[in-house]
């Protein structure tokens, strides 16, 4: 289960109008990186939903990363199947 359906309706609505308000920036100086965000496609508002989604994600890091290894495993069982 993703952290998406993890929380309730109105969390998720809370964390985007929250995003809305958040000030981000990324140091385009180091070499690469307008390279690397054009690559990922990473937008600005990406970085405001990562950023007002941070309380959240650290309350279920453990699960998250559980569902990642869980999944990353599972495909490997499949591919080598």
């Amino acid at each position: 289960m993703g952290l998406y359906h993890m929380l309730k309706s109105d969390k998720r609505s809370s964390v985007l109008e929250d995003a809305e308000k958040m000030e981000v920036s990324i140091d385009l100086d180091q070499p690469g990186i307008p390279e690397r965000l054009k690559l990922i496609q990473l937008t600005e508002e990406d970085l405001k939903i990562i950023k007002s989604a941070q309380p959240l994600v650290q309350k279920y890091i453990d699960k998250i990363v559980k569902a990642f290894y869980d999944a990353t495993v599972l495909k490997s069982k499949f591919i080598n199947f």
